[in-house]
């Protein structure tokens, strides 16, 4: 299958606290460049046309992981069921390069 294949994975998020989570690339991978930027995108649905409704910067990216931070009020205007996807943009000359790393749906344990 040709094609990169995101990691499809719940994001849980629970009332009255915050979202701290961290993604570490796989071994074989390289490492992040310096400029790398990652966001969280959300959508009410899987659609490709779908409106991104918000997005969560990353607090601290290295060389091997991608942390996020969000507080707990931020997180609680999220209902279940949000589509969201991690996506990972690489400075490059010319266009930039905009990876997915990530895929599923918002799930809250209360």
């Amino acid at each position: 299958m040709a094609g990169h294949r995101p990691a499809h994975e719940a994001l849980i998020l629970s009332r009255g606290a915050d979202f701290v989570h961290s993604w570490t690339i796989a071994d074989l991978d390289p490492d992040l460049d310096p400029a790398v930027v990652a966001r969280i995108e959300f959508a009410r649905n899987p659609a490709t046309t779908a409106a991104v409704i918000t997005t969560w910067t990353a607090s601290e990216i290295t060389a091997r992981t991608i942390a996020f931070r969000q507080e707990s009020a931020v997180c609680d205007a999220l209902p279940a069921g949000l589509r969201y996807r991690l996506m990972l943009t690489v400075p490059q000359t010319g266009d930039d390069l905009d990876i997915c790393l990530a895929v599923g749906n918002v799930h809250r344990i209360q």
